[in-house]
């Protein structure tokens, strides 16, 4: 439970706990938020850790495409969503340890130069993650904005 208190002698101030910044202003004596933030800090954590792993997975789609001329390469791609939903466990139970992995991908047909990275895939899996991108985007904001309408009553 996080507990924040100001003293009136400082009316305007801003305080940061844990990763959540607080702005405070007014004239009272003293406030204590007793507010739980664990939930809302572990999913917002969350969603963080699947939009960093969403913009590695950008840059390795991007370099895949870079390289779908050269022989001998070996497409590249991102493995972080099943071992995130292995370690996290229920909300507000602690930061998973979970990190992205780039790995070779296996079982996909090589051509005559060794090349195995698909022009037509590689687009499709761009469009994918943006799409994921945007969604874990649009529910970061939506979280803030709940935030700030329970803050600002």
């Amino acid at each position: 439970m996080t507990q924040i208190a100001v003293d009136r002698r400082f009316p305007d101030i801003s305080l940061q706990v844990g990763r959540h910044v607080c702005f405070v202003s007014g004239d009272f004596d003293g406030y204590t938020d007793n507010t739980d933030m664990n939930i809302l800090s572990s999913q917002s954590g969350q969603l963080a850790r699947l939009m960093d792993a969403a913009e590695l997975r950008h840059s390795v789609i991007s370099h895949n495409l870079a390289n779908v001329n050269t022989p001998g390469y070996r497409r590249l791609e991102v493995v972080f969503e099943d071992a995130l939903e292995e370690a996290g466990g229920e909300p507000g139970s602690g930061e998973p340890t979970a990190r992205p992995i780039v790995q070779e991908e296996q079982g996909l047909p090589v051509r005559a130069d060794g090349n195995n990275v698909d022009i037509d895939r590689e687009a499709v899996q761009l469009d994918k993650n943006a799409l994921t991108y945007q969604t874990y985007s649009q529910l970061l904001a939506t979280q803030l904005q709940m935030m700030r309408k329970a803050v600002d009553g």
